[in-house]
């Protein structure tokens, strides 16, 4: 496990990246999320509002955390995003965990419009692991997905 789930769709190729598999509680978690075009012309991505990424935390067992846009406000405002062949958009949003423990990290694009077609991206989970601190203290191994 890496800390980096990727999809790929029609041109664009979506990223969703940890900073680091582990934190301690109250460290801030910083996930990168990056759409690239990875065809051969100039795309243009349409979203109904400011909003691009979301993120959401559960527990091992799916259990609701978290989500990012929870309780956020976007501008109701067309958002279009033009990017050249290899260009990309990036963006890093937070977490800051309270307990220590194993979550899934489910990252997802908000739906947008490409070329007339509706797409909302979603990355593999991740697992991020919440010590009580860096050096000692509660430990548990992370198994992979699946």
């Amino acid at each position: 496990m890496n800390g980096l789930a990727v999809v790929e769709k029609a041109s664009i190729r979506f990223i969703v990246k940890l900073d680091e598999e582990e934190h301690k509680i109250s460290e801030t978690v910083k996930i990168k999320f990056i759409l690239k075009n990875i065809g051969d012309k100039t795309i243009t991505l349409i979203f109904p509002t400011s909003q691009i990424f979301d993120f959401l935390i559960t527990d091992i067992d799916g259990k609701y955390i978290y989500q990012w846009s929870s309780g956020k406000i976007f501008l109701p405002v067309v958002t279009h995003i033009e990017l050249k062949r290899g260009e990309s958009i990036q963006r890093v949003l937070e977490w800051i965990p309270s307990g220590p423990s194993i979550y899934i990290l489910k990252g997802f694009t908000k739906r947008f419009y490409l070329d007339g077609e509706t797409l909302k991206l979603e990355a593999p989970p991740l697992r991020l692991k919440i010590n009580l601190n860096s050096n000692r203290g509660w430990h548990v191994p992370i198994a992979p997905l699946g």
